[in-house]
């Protein structure tokens, strides 16, 4: 799952915005996926999240909101903050 969200990590840098967009949408949903149905826990938490990942997350979903307005990366850095709390 890490290697995945290292990808899409790169994918928020691409020249196409589709691809920013997609990628910051998946990003959002895996960070809200949840272990099971009936759980709180999710699959992706600080314990399991190495902070060098979660800071270029960060970093990435920012330069994305400050060069392009978009909604998906606006939901993921959401999820990101509250990921990192």
């Amino acid at each position: 799952m890490l290697e995945f969200v290292k990808l899409l990590t790169d994918y928020l840098k691409s020249e196409q915005e589709v691809n920013q967009s997609y990628a910051a949408a998946c990003i959002e949903k895996l960070l809200i996926k949840k272990k099971q149905a009936q759980s709180n826990k999710t699959v992706l938490d600080e314990s399991n999240m190495p902070q060098e990942i979660l800071s270029k997350l960060l970093q990435n979903l920012c330069e994305l909101l400050n060069n392009n307005q978009d909604l998906y990366a606006m939901r993921g850095l959401l999820r990101v903050v509250q990921l990192s709390k």
